[in-house]
């Protein structure tokens, strides 16, 4: 596919602004999460640690499930399509959000949201279906940074609305951007256009193709993916949590500072995500994965030893620079194994993974954060990066 064919760089450049502001909205509300559950009655310090962990991990179960149906779905019926439900349910279910008085009613909506939406699933496997061979890695490298964009501006900007205006107000933004969202796939986005032999392909039954990935590359990389995930969502949750330990659990202020550390991360995670790829379109993506989980195994572990909120936080931003590079260049490796037409449900699958490694990330947490503090969490996260460092470097030898 080049140039002359299809648009793809267009579409690659309008993938990334959508799921800019999709990611925004979903994550609008993620810096103050916790507090929001204080004010539904979950004041216990245990319970909140636990309803913390279970929202995060109910969202993800949901996903796993349903990131094969919407994948395939979209293979069959359209990639564009997906795109524009995942952000449209999503529209509806974040200003549910705003309206709900228990934490059950919050938990439903969570639930409902890994249901029917999954936004990075459905533009990963646009933006895979449409790129050519020779660009994959530093493509999806570009197009990982929306994400981490999104999950920067989105805490940041939500934490300032929510110290101004409250956190059910928060929501309702957080739903008028997804509905731009909406807008703008609608407008800019392009469907890749189908190989030769997708009609073949359809009538082959969803089993029969899934055998087909059943290849040492794509196992050794669903393995690595998940380790990756656990090691990047079991401290997240907790982080606003952490930052108001730092403070001595002052609380003024607290919520925009947490904002502005997830930011960090976020800003972080897309500079790795756009410079630790571009060099990988030659040759053995894999081997530049291992050294970057080597070096954000060293910087991580001091974290736990840093006094100051501002030496931890450097400190854990250089962390998700290094291990933002990673996942794009694994689900670079992933999809080169298989055609076009199936990369929506190769996408899912990789999704599903991930899915239950987030699923059990916050669980983790919380179990470390009961039976121990806080700060240990941050003592496991260098053991979790040497298990994930030992995955890629089987994967690249294997990949060799």
């Amino acid at each position: 596919m080049s140039d002359k064919t299809f648009p793809w760089r267009r579409n690659l450049a309008a993938a990334w602004f959508t799921q800019i502001l999709s990611l925004t909205g979903f994550t609008f509300a993620i810096s103050f999460m916790p507090f929001y559950l204080e004010e539904l009655g979950i004041t216990d310090p245990d319970r909140l640690k636990l309803w913390t962990g279970l929202n995060t991990a109910s969202i993800a179960i949901a996903m796993g499930i349903m990131a094969p149906l919407w994948g395939r779905l979209g293979d069959i019926i359209g990639r564009k399509a997906m795109l524009i439900r995942a952000l449209g349910t999503g529209v509806v279910i974040v200003m549910g959000m705003s309206f709900v008085h228990s934490p059950g009613g919050l938990l439903v909506f969570r639930i409902a949201q890994g249901l029917f939406t999954g936004t990075v699933t459905a533009a990963s496997a646009l933006v895979a279906a449409g790129t050519p061979e020779s660009k994959m890695p530093s493509s999806l490298g570009f197009f990982s940074t929306s994400t981490f964009v999104g999950i920067s501006v989105g805490p940041a900007l939500g934490g300032l609305a929510a110290e101004l205006w409250g956190y059910r107000t928060v929501f309702r933004i957080g739903s008028g951007i997804l509905a731009l969202g909406v807008v703008a796939v609608i407008v800019l986005i392009v469907e890749p256009p189908r190989s030769q032999n997708h009609s073949e392909e359809r009538r082959s039954g969803v089993m029969v193709t899934i055998k087909s990935f059943i290849t040492p590359i794509i196992v050794w990389s669903l393995i690595l993916l998940f380790f990756m995930r656990i090691t990047r969502s079991t401290t997240g949750p907790f982080l606003p949590l952490y930052v108001r330990e730092f403070r001595g659990n002052v609380m003024s202020g607290t919520v925009a500072l947490s904002g502005a550390v997830n930011a960090g991360v976020g800003l972080a995670s897309a500079l790795g995500g756009w410079f630790l790829t571009r060099r990988a379109d030659h040759g053995n993506p894999m081997r530049f994965a291992a050294v970057y989980v080597f070096l954000a195994f060293i910087v991580a572990i001091p974290l736990y030893f840093w006094n100051s909120l501002f030496t931890f936080s450097a400190s854990y931003f250089i962390v998700f620079f290094f291990l933002g590079g990673i996942e794009p260049l694994v689900v670079a490796t992933m999809v080169r194994e298989v055609s076009s037409d199936n990369r929506g449900l190769m996408i899912g699958i990789q999704a599903t993974v991930k899915s239950v490694a987030w699923s059990i990330a916050p669980f983790l947490g919380a179990g470390i954060t009961i039976i121990w503090s806080l700060g240990t969490l941050f003592l496991v996260l260098p053991v979790l990066i040497l298990i994930t460092g030992g995955a890629a470097v089987i994967l690249s030898r294997i990949h060799r």
